[in-house]
């Protein structure tokens, strides 16, 4: 090869050499952002939190202690019996009214870190024989320290047919006196807020004879028809007993339900016990 040929291709091959380093240094303008890509797969699933909570169901009377380990704080609800169902009255030939439910106290909030909790369950009114009244429903109590919470029992039916009242609705704490203005016959419960995540109720009444009682949340109230005694009240944990043309049905136990009245020549039914609900809330 000759020297002009050599020389010639040298100079090109330093020429290509500058070129490329030009074009390493120069940086062009950014692009248009991309398409979203598809969505990546689900992350592994969390750590448990650390609180824990615990409920107890009282159907009797209990003390509760020791409480749960690392308790905060609990909360209560309760309710007291239901009352009796009346019998049947021979003198004016009246079908016996159905026995009232008990009110409720919900949510109510407990600042407790040790022992006892002592919860006492109301009896359920029992139902009046031939001629005689139903019998109220007993109390629901929760006590702690210097606080005493109370659900009053509903009243019994009555021999003139009439249904038995709902226990008032308890609006102040402790202690309170189940004054407040009760339904009329067959009337459903009514409510009152006391607080975030608190309330309380009055109890229904019961149905005066052959008519139904009043309903409760999603309870309802005993039925009647033509003939039968009236039907009792629902209570917060339970329907109401329905009325027959013989002896009144009892109450579901717990339910805090009235007990149906007595049809022809017949006794009324026993109103439901009453019942709580303690919630611990632990660390």
């Amino acid at each position: 090869m000759s020297s002009n040929v050599s020389n010639k291709i040298n100079k090109l091959c330093g020429k290509i050499k500058e070129l490329n380093k030009k074009i390493d240094s120069t940086v062009g303008a950014t692009g248009p952002q991309g398409i979203q890509g598809a969505t990546g797969p689900q992350g592994a699933t969390g750590a448990s939190g650390s609180g824990n909570v615990i409920v107890q169901y009282i159907t009797g009377d209990f003390v509760i202690n020791p409480i749960p380990a690392n308790t905060q704080y609990a909360t209560a609800t309760l309710w007291g019996g239901g009352g009796g169902g009346a019998g049947f009255n021979s003198v004016d030939n009246n079908f016996g009214g159905g026995g009232g439910s008990s009110n409720v106290i919900r949510n109510f909030l407990l600042n407790i870190t040790s022992g006892p909790l002592t919860i006492g369950i109301g009896a359920g009114g029992a139902g009046g024989v031939v001629d005689s009244n139903g019998s109220n429903g007993s109390i629901t109590t929760v006590s702690y320290g210097t606080i005493t919470l109370i659900s009053n029992g509903g009243l019994g039916g009555q021999t003139s047919g009439a249904g038995g009242a709902g226990a008032g609705c308890n609006t102040s704490y402790p202690n309170n006196d189940g004054t407040q203005p009760t339904p009329a016959s067959g009337q459903s419960a009514t409510f009152a807020t006391t607080g975030v995540g608190i309330y309380s109720t009055s109890g229904s009444s019961g149905g005066i004879g052959e008519n139904s009682g009043g309903n409760f949340l999603q309870f309802t109230g005993g039925t009647s028809d033509d003939g039968f005694g009236g039907g009792g009240a629902a209570g917060y944990n339970g329907n109401g007993a329905d009325g027959t043309a013989v002896t009144g049905d009892n109450a579901s136990p717990n339910s805090g339900a009235g007990g149906a009245g007595g049809g022809n020549t017949s006794s009324g039914g026993n109103g439901g016990s009453g019942g709580a609900i303690i919630t611990f809330y632990t660390t």
